[in-house]
């Protein structure tokens, strides 16, 4: 099983991996970035796919992973439609990109935290929106905390 939370951003494109990766670093969260590339992807420079581990990690306990693309009017719909998104409605309308995180149930103390400071980072200043899935409720960026709500 793993923990599924979903970003909503107002950006119209992701932050540049190696912005994201400096983001972390400043919260002293060393990571790896792993792609996965389809042929297109190769020639280009943005990043689509891919995972993040923790420098040095033994194992995927505490991948995160990580994909976006640009938020579709009907997957907007569905998240305006939503009991829970009723507090978030006219940030999902500004919403522009929809980022999709993944972490194992298993990940650690430290796991939970990488995926909170994350969703920060893709958030930007923008007024994003988080759904988790587990929980089934929309909270904002700014509220975000991870397994223990405090990031």
């Amino acid at each position: 099983m793993s923990q599924d939370v979903a970003v909503y951003a107002a950006s119209d494109r992701p932050p540049p991996m190696k912005k994201i990766l400096a983001e972390l670093r400043k919260r002293h969260v060393p990571v790896v970035w792993k792609p996965t590339f389809t042929a297109e992807e190769e020639r280009s420079a943005e990043w689509k796919v891919g995972s993040l581990s923790p420098e040095g990690a033994p194992g995927p306990q505490d991948t995160i992973g990580i994909s976006w693309e640009p938020l579709e009017d009907y997957m907007r719909e569905e998240a305006l439609e939503h009991p829970a998104s009723s507090a978030y409605q006219e940030r999902l309308r500004r919403a522009r990109t929809f980022f999709q995180l993944s972490l194992p149930d298993s990940a650690s103390d430290e796991g939970w935290r990488r995926l909170a400071y994350l969703v920060e980072a893709l958030a930007g200043k923008g007024g994003a929106v988080v759904y988790e899935a587990s929980n089934d409720r929309f909270l904002g960026a700014e509220d975000y905390g991870g397994r223990d709500g405090t990031p």
